[in-house]
């Protein structure tokens, strides 16, 4: 839940700044970095529990 909160505030802030390139990067840069922690904690998580 938390992580999708996340995913839409990042969309927001996209549309937001539009105008304003390098902020537009670093949040898309912000939400791959993310997305990838939670990709890996996911991955994490389902294997060590038995």
């Amino acid at each position: 839940m938390k992580f999708l909160t996340f995913i839409k505030s990042c969309t927001f802030e996209k549309s937001k700044m539009k105008s304003n390139s390098i902020k537009y990067q670093s949040t898309i840069i912000t939400a791959q970095t993310g997305a990838a922690i939670a990709a890996t904690t996911i991955s994490t998580t389902t294997t060590t529990t038995p």
